[in-house]
């Protein structure tokens, strides 16, 4: 069966699309008291005290005050194209990834005293290295998926010296052991609040599973590895035991934790 927007809805970028009421909603963990917060927008995150919220709309950030509805830029107006925005854990900055279609890469942008961009920005990797930032609980680190096709995740922390001229920081590789970053794509990741344990996305290479995923409509990119379908995992922060949630062949993926992280 081939699914079919509704004609009330108009393409958005990245094939999103945006209805009278699609947006970002909340709810009691049993699924009462649903409230929509903002229409339209997407990747929606809370600030720690819950008086704001950072999503973002059009490849831009916005910052909605959710006391007095007033809905601001979250990044410097003369920012380009910025998505995935998340408030670190003290509620002073927003990380997201910033760049175009040649390359994307961790940026943090602090917020002042009124919760607004003060203009000052950090971007961490260069293009084309850094997408899915997420914050470590402490907020000394972050955790990125490295390049949209090597697709295996890194750490980087914000105390680590910069290089070269732009002050870009080396990161490290999660080892997952063996052939694991050949075969698997890993993405979309998430620390828990103990900062033990990592959820994220896990997909097969493409060419792995070729005699599986032609008869299914799949067809190879022309320059290689692409996701094809995710499947939740939680792993060790250090990478060295991992375990399969899901086995469900669809897009599962954008993981989070309960506060408690169990």
């Amino acid at each position: 069966m081939t699914w079919t927007a509704p004609a009330h809805w108009q393409p958005q970028h990245w094939g999103v699309y945006v209805g009278t009421k699609v947006g970002i909603y909340s709810m009691n963990p049993d699924g009462s008291d649903v409230k929509l917060l903002v229409s339209p927008g997407s990747n929606g995150c809370l600030s720690p005290d819950g008086k704001r919220l950072v999503y973002e709309h059009g490849d831009t950030i916005w910052i909605k005050d959710l006391e007095s509805g007033e809905v601001r830029l979250g990044t410097p107006p003369y920012w380009g194209g910025a998505w995935e925005p998340s408030y670190s854990p003290d509620g002073k900055s927003i990380l997201c990834m910033t760049g175009n279609d040649s390359g994307y890469s961790p940026t943090i942008f602090p917020l002042g005293s009124d919760g607004l961009p003060t203009g000052k920005y950090l971007v961490l990797c260069k293009g084309g290295e850094g997408c899915n930032p997420r914050w470590a609980p402490d907020g000394k680190r972050i955790v990125y998926c490295q390049d949209t096709r090597g697709a295996i995740l890194r750490w980087v922390g914000l105390d680590e010296k910069g290089e070269g001229p732009d002050g870009f920081r080396k990161g490290a590789d999660i080892d997952q052991g063996g052939d694991y970053k050949d075969k698997h794509i890993a993405a979309y990741p998430a620390v828990s609040p103990c900062g033990k344990y990592i959820a994220f996305s896990q997909s097969p290479v493409y060419f792995e599973h070729k005699p599986k995923l032609e008869p299914l409509g799949y067809k190879q990119w022309s320059f290689g590895r692409q996701i094809i379908w995710q499947e939740l995992c939680v792993m060790r922060a250090d990478g060295k035991v991992f375990v399969q949630l899901t086995d469900g062949g669809y897009a599962n993926r954008d993981p989070d934790w309960a506060a408690a992280g169990r």
